[in-house]
């Protein structure tokens, strides 16, 4: 739920936030950042850093830790490889799950594919072919039961895993073209230390990384991204270079 609160530096940003949604802040196309929301240093390991600086203690990672920290990027590649380096510092063992994949053919024919090949096809709705995991925060990538809340984006947390399942808990309530049809059979959860930009619409927390490495390429997504928190504190942002400003994307004349 989001509180509005008399407090002059939450409306000096939300008074920025909407020049960013109408695309007003800057003559030259431009965000220009507080200085106090950069990542320090300016790097995936600093923007990590900043959102999980003590991951690795045993013990912190509650669910209200994992439900209160998150960090946004626009695009699946820095998504997953995010995921990958905060796993790694994760306390606990981890567990790999594997999918099965088929290429459909005609017949009785034999996919021309090598199996290496399928398996590392990627894209933006399937889950991945190697899928690592702790005790750690997974998002559904499909709609398991709309009924009990289980929908494509439900954010979980994983309670317990074994060779063929995965328990988990509430912690809060453009495709690539391939040229064959792939069945990929697996769990449909992804990792969520951190998660793209369009996943996290409508859902607040309390520390946000932003790694805009890649800049954002659709009309609004920025404004999606900076407007999870209702001030500048405890926003830090991973820019491309040592200059605290982005491209923005904004239409006014649709909204």
């Amino acid at each position: 739920m989001l509180h509005l609160e008399q407090n002059p530096e939450k409306q000096q940003y939300a008074e920025w936030l909407l020049k960013v949604g109408h695309g007003t802040n800057s003559v030259d196309g431009k965000v220009h950042y507080l200085d106090s929301m950069k990542s320090e240093p300016n790097s995936v390991e600093g923007l990590i850093n900043s959102v999980y600086p003590t991951i690795q203690v045993p013990g912190t990672a509650t669910d209200n830790y994992l439900l209160d920290h998150t960090v946004l990027c626009p695009r699946n590649e820095e998504v997953n490889s995010i995921n990958a380096k905060v796993t790694e510092r994760f306390p606990g063992e981890v567990r790999t799950y594997l999918s099965a994949d088929t290429v459909e053919t005609p017949g009785d024919e034999l996919s021309p594919y090598l199996i290496e090949f399928i398996n590392s096809v990627n894209a933006s709705s399937l889950p991945l072919h190697k899928l690592e995991l702790k005790g750690c925060p997974i998002m559904l990538m499909w709609n398991l039961s709309p009924s009990e809340g289980l929908c494509n984006g439900t954010r979980l947390v994983v309670t317990w895993l074994d060779g063929h399942i995965i328990e988990a808990c509430f912690s809060f309530l453009t495709e690539t073209e391939i040229p064959f049809v792939l069945h990929r059979r697996r769990f449909s959860v992804h990792l969520t230390f951190a998660t793209s930009i369009n996943k996290l619409q409508g859902q607040y927390v309390k520390v946000t990384g932003i790694d805009l490495q890649t800049p954002v390429f659709t009309h609004g997504q920025l404004y999606v991204a900076l407007s999870r928190r209702t001030s500048a504190a405890r926003v830090n942002v991973l820019f491309s270079n040592d200059v605290s400003e982005s491209p923005n994307i904004a239409f006014p004349e649709i909204l």
